[in-house]
């Protein structure tokens, strides 16, 4: 299992770059071979399961920073 964190900052991404669950999978893999960080990383079925849970613990809403 991954820390609530992970899978919320996961879906903050999934969210912004409008990605599928796979595709966001890969994306994050990409991202930490390129800054060479030694962290794991949640599959998207860990993503998928966890975010049930993620998201009716706290509701997230991103907003843009000057919509008006």
């Amino acid at each position: 299992m991954f820390s609530d964190l992970a899978i919320t900052t996961s879906l903050i991404v999934k969210q912004i770059f409008s990605m599928p669950s796979r595709g966001l999978s890969e994306f994050i893999s990409f991202i930490l071979k390129l800054t060479e960080l030694p962290l794991s990383y949640p599959h998207y079925s860990c993503i998928s399961k966890q975010a049930k849970m993620v998201n009716s613990r706290s509701r997230l809403r991103l907003t843009e920073p000057f919509s008006s």
